[in-house]
């Protein structure tokens, strides 16, 4: 008889729950390697099995989260492409200086030497490991806007062209932003980061001053 295949267990991405348990309650960060070609399949894998396919994502206040798999580089959708990587810094501090990912991408944001063209092969954004280990943090992020988590800051900024929902996590040093277009069916996931900027800082903590908002059914 053949034998059914087991789940791929967390701790295979995660690496022992002991040693990469967060001091909140996001999920653990993807256990990532010195091999940056390695770290994009690891977080592939994880991609595809929770942020792929429509019936693995959560919902968002009763609305769909659309993440663009229309394209297709090197065999991975660009909504994937788009979450690992980044535009190039304008700014001297890394966003992963007081992470351990700061040592396995050898400042890879900074030499580009891996990167992946998007907007038409307009623009060059560089694979950030740092981002790539937090995809799981996207799921955990719109779960807790769901339940109204006090760690969570939600803010709606419209205009006559559209309408953006910014969604931060906020506990002790952990400071994570989700950006998405509110559409009439769904939200369109644009954009997820850590956020350590000053200016960015700055720029959030206004927003959700000026423009906060909570979902009422």
């Amino acid at each position: 008889m053949e034998h059914q295949k087991e789940p791929k267990k967390l701790t295979s991405f995660y690496g022992s729950y002991e040693d990469r348990m967060m001091p909140n309650d996001l999920p653990a960060t993807l256990d990532m390697q010195e091999d940056i070609e390695k770290n994009i399949d690891i977080a592939y894998e994880y991609f595809a099995l929770y942020l792929k396919e429509k019936a693995s994502r959560p919902t968002l206040f009763g609305k769909m989260v659309y993440i663009d798999i229309s394209e297709y580089i090197d065999e991975k959708p660009i909504g994937f492409w788009h979450l690992i990587s980044l535009k190039e810094l304008n700014t001297e501090i890394l966003p992963c200086n007081n992470d351990h990912a700061v040592s396995l991408c050898k400042q890879n944001c900074i030499t580009m030497k891996r990167f992946v063209f998007l907007k038409r092969h307009e623009e060059a954004r560089a694979i950030c490991i740092y981002r790539a280990s937090r995809l799981p943090w996207i799921v955990e992020i719109i779960c807790l806007a769901n339940v109204k988590s006090e760690k969570i800051k939600c803010w709606l900024i419209s205009d006559k062209n559209s309408s953006k929902l910014y969604i931060r996590y906020q506990q002790g040093a952990t400071d994570f932003i989700l950006i998405l277009k509110e559409e009439k069916t769904m939200y369109r996931l644009t954009s997820a980061f850590p956020v350590f900027n000053v200016s960015d800082m700055k720029q959030f903590a206004q927003g959700f001053k000026d423009h906060k908002w909570e979902y009422s059914e």
